[in-house]
């Protein structure tokens, strides 16, 4: 009996590795920083980012308040990141937020703060991506990005297999590798 306890969790662990992210052979990760840089501007506004996916507590989605020059981050990559400007009064008041209340304006484009990975051929290593709040209208927060700046690097080594493992770990905690 015992030998067939060990044997299934030996199994169920090896099986986990399998199907786990793992950088694929002659790739290499990439970090990638959004940011939006004049949220300071708007203090009539809370600034959100509503992160749903997977790996997102009961209630189906996280809130997290958006800091000035402070990289973006939505945690596991299948997790999805929009961000919306509240009214400070609504944001200070409401027990839950409607994100359908006439106080609450979605952007008008998605973000996506991960970076994952990219073949050995880009030399990439990181991305920052700044965004600026153009105007918030009467339905929209408007964002615009005004600079995207790629860092590349002449020394890519493709990660062994436990450095993979690591990599993956650490990225679903938000972490670049």
């Amino acid at each position: 009996m015992k030998k067939i306890l060990f044997f299934g969790i030996f199994l169920i662990i090896s099986l986990s590795f399998a199907f786990a992210d793992i950088i694929p052979p002659d790739s290499h990760p990439v970090e990638k920083c959004v940011t939006i840089n004049n949220i300071d501007l708007f203090d009539e506004y809370v600034i959100i980012g509503k992160i749903t996916g997977p790996m997102i507590n009961d209630t189906g989605f996280e809130i997290v308040e958006l800091v000035q020059n402070v990289c973006l981050n939505k945690g596991y990559k299948f997790n999805k990141f929009m961000i919306y400007a509240i009214t400070k009064n609504y944001f200070e008041e409401a027990d839950v937020i409607d994100f359908n209340s006439a106080n609450v304006f979605p952007s008008n484009i998605e973000i996506d703060p991960y970076g994952g990975y990219t073949s050995n051929f880009d030399s990439t290593t990181k991305i920052e991506i700044i965004l600026t709040i153009k105007e918030i209208t009467d339905n929209q927060l408007i964002l615009e990005t005004i600079s995207e700046i790629k860092t590349p690097t002449q020394n890519i080594t493709t990660p062994n297999f436990f450095e993979s493992i690591i990599c993956f770990f650490k990225s679903l905690f938000g972490m670049s590798c």
